[in-house]
């Protein structure tokens, strides 16, 4: 890169001239993308970091490192945006370091950590449990603000600023014309697999990040363009089409309301007055925040008819418990718990957000900030961020020009969006930030110095150097970066169970250990390995317990404990079961259903089974509906309406199915109950009908179903309207499978009351397979006009069958 040429303070203002500056006047001046390559390089680096993933795999975490200690070791940054924000960020890193490696001594005293210990699990006596990848995450910091001050230090001119912003907004409609054909192909990309749709990050929110700045950088030039009549600005316009359309498709709430907010700010800052010229820049807006209105408050059934938005709305509630269990955790550990151990740590703090999901992060770059560094890493990150407002809006950012003002616009955005997302933890976010803040940076006539000395730049770009030359090794198999050695060792832990081999699963496990102590996965493992193949359960149980300790919330870990406990000790898988259906699940009902299945090959799995379905009343609905034994039942709602009389725990469904199991076994006893409760369900013929088909009356339910079910019509098929009955029978009789000619003749014979040939008709029908419902409801009927009635209950199971599924769609 060159040298950085001067900042201008407008385009009406002459660039303030420095000695060494290589500015040429009139014709002699270079084009500034000559003149200053940094404002088409600095995008296109940008750009590359999104497409390798975001920044999120190691080797491309690696590349960013050795891009950023390249640049600092050859261009040492030498201006600070002020001396109190170097300051506030100096402490900031200080803080984040004790946080990390102060001795536990040093700190409060964590019970997590006495339970761990009495589990013989082995911590480090410093205050991060994996201090191997904190010092991973101090590299990560250093690179981070290498890259602010970098971009800091480029002096754009009015001209540059504007091409930068022209660059960044073509960029970013390239990459959101992808993004949008990748979500209307149902595609995903490579390296977002993670992501429910396409996304060049594992996370959604930091693509539509994206979207959503570079859709008002393109929004704001189009505004500037209708401002001054500059027809070719209309191109802004054209970049805008591709960002709004990958915002809408992405499917992130939060940057379509910072959209709409965005534009609604550039239209209030920039215009200041009403005109019709500017209709295009009201409507926008307009329609997006009526779009986002609709995601965040619309109910899911209004979502659902939106192509792609219907899994969008989902409750703010989660977010609001995970900041609240991290407000704990806080208060717990004031000093933080250590750079990048928030999710190891989390587990011991998490009370109100309860989900089967692993929390990676609470949602917020602050509740992070919090969490990692503490009430003080916090108050030095928003005295940086304060810092930074007063340089952006001091006396010498008052004659700010409209591309200076648009940047900056962008950087409120990003912190308001760091407020619910965490966009400064992934670099492919982080960087887009900074360079950003390039472009907004005031002219300072006194600019401050950096306190850092070029010296201390230079040997942190030499470790950035090394540091991100030893991840690209890693990749190859070289164990020199924790999160590669963990992931590698989980696969050959998962390889050596397959392969039955013990000696490999006992070293895998305790690889995981070393590296991530408060991972679940290397003590189950090992665990495993104790009971299967050394038939060591003493070991085996401590090593459970370690596991469930350190996954405290997801029902898998006891559930596949109580798998491997189920054939040598039926005690401790019950101990395990119990466990894993109190815990959560993203299928809980699935978990139990597993469970009674192995259950139910238990010679005494039936006292087992009703002891654990009473803990949960979904479980004890598909106890009691589903899979206990006709000879059980009354013994077993005897109980639970001694407990319950109106069985109020239970959903008017879950009522309705355990009364219409109660009939089937014991009709007259249910119709008494009913009689006695009858505002327990508010329809109960389903259950007076199988009151009747466990008496033996089938034509009596028939009667009472075909009174409340939906009676189904015969398609119309007016192309043999002009057939006489006799043809249309000869046809079908040459072909019995062609549904169309036999619906056809049924209405023929229907409309002459010939039942008897339309019930021989709908009987040949009905041998088919895949039948339409209609069909069966008029086999039942043509056969209950024939007297036939319990035959016609048997034909009518397959239109009732149908008619459950789409209850059960419906709920």
């Amino acid at each position: 890169m060159t040298a950085p040429a001067d900042r201008a303070s407008s385009s009406s203002t002459p660039p303030i001239k420095k000695a060494g500056s290589t500015e040429h006047a009139g014709s002699s001046r270079r084009h500034p993308y000559l003149e200053q390559p940094e404002i088409w390089i600095v995008p296109i680096v940008l750009a590359v970091v999104v497409l390798a993933g975001g920044g999120t795999p190691i080797w491309a975490r690696a590349l960013v490192l050795i891009v950023n200690g390249v640049w600092i070791f050859v261009r040492p940054p030498k201006e600070t945006p002020s001396r109190w924000f170097e300051i506030a960020l100096l402490a900031l890193f200080g803080i984040g370091i004790f946080s990390s490696f102060a001795p536990v001594g040093w700190l409060r005293h964590m019970v997590w950590r006495d339970d761990l210990a009495g589990y013989g699990v082995t911590l480090p006596r410093v205050n991060s449990t994996a201090p191997w990848l904190a010092a991973e995450a101090v590299a990560q910091f250093v690179a981070g603000v290498a890259w602010l001050y970098s971009c800091w230090n480029i002096r754009l001119t009015h001209e540059s600023r504007k091409l930068a912003l022209w660059t960044l907004a073509a960029l970013t409609a390239v990459l959101s014309a992808g993004a949008a054909l990748g979500n209307l192909f149902q595609e995903k990309y490579p390296l977002g697999l993670e992501a429910m749709n396409f996304s060049y990050f594992p996370n959604r929110n930091e693509s539509a990040l994206w979207y959503c700045l570079g859709g008002i950088v393109a929004f704001g030039m189009l505004i500037e363009g209708l401002h001054r009549r500059r027809p070719r600005f209309m191109l802004a316009g054209v970049m805008l089409v591709p960002c709004l359309l990958a915002l809408v498709t992405g499917r992130s709430r939060m940057s379509m309301l910072l959209f709409a907010v965005g534009t609604v700010a550039v239209l209030l800052v920039r215009l200041g007055r009403k005109s019709g010229k500017y209709i295009v820049g009201v409507l926008v807006p307009l329609a997006v925040l009526g779009v986002t209105m609709l995601i965040f408050f619309g109910d899911n059934d209004t979502l659902r008819r939106l192509p792609g938005l219907g899994d969008a709305a989902t409750s703010p509630e989660f977010r609001l418990k995970l900041w609240h269990d991290t407000v704990d955790m806080a208060k717990a550990q004031p000093a933080g718990v250590g750079l990048d151990q928030f999710a190891d740590v989390f587990p011991q703090f998490r009370h109100a957000a309860l989900s089967y999901q692993a929390v990676r992060h609470p949602d917020s770059d602050w509740m992070w900030l919090l969490g990692e560094t503490g009430w003080l890493g916090l108050v030095a990150g928003l005295l940086t961020i304060g810092a930074l407002a007063m340089v952006l809006m001091g006396k010498d950012a008052r004659t700010s020009g409209p591309y200076r003002n648009l940047a900056a616009l962008c950087v409120g955005l990003f912190l308001l969006n760091s407020l619910a997302n965490v966009p400064s933890h992934r670099f492919g976010t982080w960087l887009l930030a900074p360079w950003l803040l390039a472009i907004a940076a005031p002219d300072q006539e006194n600019p401050a110095r950096s306190i850092i000395p070029r010296l201390i730049w230079r040997m942190a770009g030499m470790v950035l150097l090394v540091v991100g030359g030893l991840w690209l090794v890693a990749q190859a198999g070289w164990p020199l970066n924790s999160t590669l050695v963990a992931e590698r060792a989980h696969d050959r832990a998962s390889t050596a169970v397959v392969d039955k081999d013990s000696e490999a699963l006992m070293a895998a496990a305790a690889a995981g250990a070393r590296v991530r102590p408060l991972e679940w996965w290397p003590y189950f493992q090992r665990a495993r390995g104790e009971l299967v193949f050394q038939q060591n359960p003493e070991a085996a149980i401590n090593d459970f317990r370690t596991a469930r300790y350190l996954e405290p919330v997801w029902a898998q870990v006891p559930y596949m404990e109580g798998m491997l406990w189920e054939r040598t000790n039926h005690v401790q898988a019950i101990a395990a079961w119990r466990e894993a259906l109190l815990r959560q699940d993203d299928v809980p009902e699935g978990v139990w259903r597993t469970i009674f299945d192995e259950l139910h090959r238990w010679p005494d799995g039936e006292d087992y089974a009703s002891i654990l379905s009473k803990g949960n009343p979904l479980y004890r609905w598909e106890f009691l509906s589903k899979q206990i034994s006709a000879k059980r039942f009354p013994t077993e709602l005897a109980d639970e309406l001694a407990f319950d009389p109106e069985l109020a725990r239970y959903s008017e469904t879950q009522r309705r199915d355990i009364l219409v199991r109660w009939a089937e076994i014991d009709g007259v006893a249910a119709l008494a109950y009913l009689d006695q409760h009858p505002k327990v369900v508010n329809e109960s013929w389903q259950i007076s009908m199988a009151a009747q088909v466990a008496s033996g009356h089938q034509g009596e339910a028939f009667k009472i179903a075909r009174d409340h079910l939906p009676a189904l019509d015969i398609p119309q098929m007016t192309q043999y309207g002009s057939m006489d009955v006799d043809s249309l029978q000869q046809r079908f009789k040459e072909d019995p499978t062609d549904l169309e000619m036999g619906v056809g003749l049924l209405q023929s014979q229907l409309e002459t009351k010939n039942d008897a040939a339309a019930l021989a008709t709908i009987e040949i029908m009905a041998r088919q397979h895949n039948q339409p419902p209609f069909v069966s409801w008029w086999h039942a009927e043509l056969l209950a006009r024939a007297g036939r009635l319990d035959e016609a209950w048997d034909a009518f199971q397959p239109y009732m069958e149908y008619e459950r599924q789409l209850a059960a769609k419906a709920q």
